[in-house]
């Protein structure tokens, strides 16, 4: 169908197409709004099925305000945009992967305050992430009140029948299929949605606020993110005036258990022994 209105009845400014089902779910979005409630919701799929083109949509159609400042691809990123947009703003985080760090780690627990500063500005954030299975458990079963899969048939000749397939989950079944999807060996083909639709690439239409592609404002900030998040990768660690057997020789003599070390360290006990492994092949170095 066609809309030239948000879902909060002001002017869209471009000529933009949405599913009829999906349209019905966002105009519910003003309602939790206004109710004090904030609205997380999730984007998963394939690589290139169109889940970055059906996010800014989604928020565009939510926002009157929508532009390039709402969309965010970092920790640092998102946490400015919860503090710096007006209340009732969309959020689109594409590329979440720092949401599915463990659930104690710094970094989410960081996440976990300011997604629930989010509610009292009552803004919308949608997560956009290839795996759902990938995702932190909290986001998924405590905060997300929709999850939509995006999947494409690569199988059809024409390109307009290639990709802007969907299907829609409720929280109900969303739970449902994060929990039975990982016992299926992550599958991700074998949901039961509430419902089946299209949607449309509004990103190339004329005076969409976030067009995306080579050169365009989305392509330099998604570039300059990941060139950041390289180079911090890429960075050693600092371990101060101590060197790798140091660290490793305080770790073997603390008197708790690795499992409560871990916790107080703010990581999972799988990723602490990896950690302990690293520093002992760092101490062949010293």
């Amino acid at each position: 169908m066609k809309v030239e209105k948000t879902v909060n009845g002001q002017p869209l400014g471009f000529k933009g197409y949405v599913d009829k089902y999906l349209w019905n779910e966002l105009r519910e979005f003003p309602h939790l709004l206004s109710s004090n409630y904030d609205v997380f919701g999730l984007v998963f799929g394939l690589e290139g099925a169109g889940k970055s083109e059906l996010a800014l949509s989604i928020g565009a159609f939510t926002d009157q305000d929508f532009d390039i400042e709402n969309v965010v691809f970092t920790p640092e990123s998102f946490k400015e945009a919860v503090i710096e947009l007006p209340k009732g703003s969309t959020i689109v985080w594409d590329e979440a992967d720092e949401v599915s760090d463990h659930h104690a780690s710094k970094k989410v627990k960081m996440l976990k305050k300011f997604a629930k500063r989010m509610r009292k500005e009552n803004k919308t954030c949608i997560l956009v992430q290839p795996v759902l299975f990938d995702q932190n458990r909290y986001w998924v079963m405590h905060r997300s009140r929709y999850g939509i899969r995006v999947y494409d048939k690569p199988e059809k000749r024409k390109a307009s029948e290639q990709r802007g397939f969907m299907e829609f989950y409720g929280p109900k079944k969303l739970k449902r299929f994060y929990i039975d999807g990982k016992k299926d060996y992550w599958n991700q083909n074998n949901g039961s949605p509430n419902w089946k639709g299209r949607f449309y690439r509004n990103t190339h239409r004329k005076g969409f606020p976030v067009p995306i592609g080579f050169g365009s404002a989305y392509d330099k900030k998604k570039g300059e993110a990941t060139s950041k998040l390289k180079k911090e990768s890429a960075e050693p660690k600092k371990l101060g005036n101590f060197t790798p057997s140091d660290v490793l020789l305080m770790v073997n003599n603390l008197s708790i258990p690795k499992t409560k070390l871990a916790e107080k360290i703010g990581v999972s006990e799988k990723t602490l022994y990896r950690r302990i492994k690293k520093l002992r092949s760092m101490k062949k170095d010293d």
